[in-house]
């Protein structure tokens, strides 16, 4: 599903975007219950805050033109991915003890 030409999330009427997000986001993560979820950017984070979603979170993925502050998102970056690869440690150790 996309959304039509020039059209952004933001004309999306809230209401359904909490429709679709109790409804089937929720629904969907359920069937991953050990998945590590990355929230990339604002909106991503704020849209898995709302169902209670567990989440690791970084600035969004963009063009070098749209980043105000390149090096806080590289930061974010790279410290969203050795959080996941710790989090993903930390299963595969549990895993292994099972």
């Amino acid at each position: 599903m996309s959304l039509p030409e020039g059209k952004s999330l933001q004309d999306v009427p809230k209401e359904l975007e909490m429709y679709f997000s109790q409804i089937y986001l929720r629904k969907f993560l359920a069937l991953f219950p050990n998945a590590v979820i990355l929230a990339a950017g604002g909106k991503a984070r704020e849209r898995l805050k709302r169902i209670g979603a567990a989440c690791e979170t970084c600035w969004a993925f963009a063009g070098p033109a749209c980043i105000i502050d390149p090096q806080k998102a590289r930061d974010s970056w790279r410290a969203a991915g050795l959080a996941i690869a710790k989090r993903l440690a930390a299963q595969a150790a549990s895993a292994e003890q099972t």
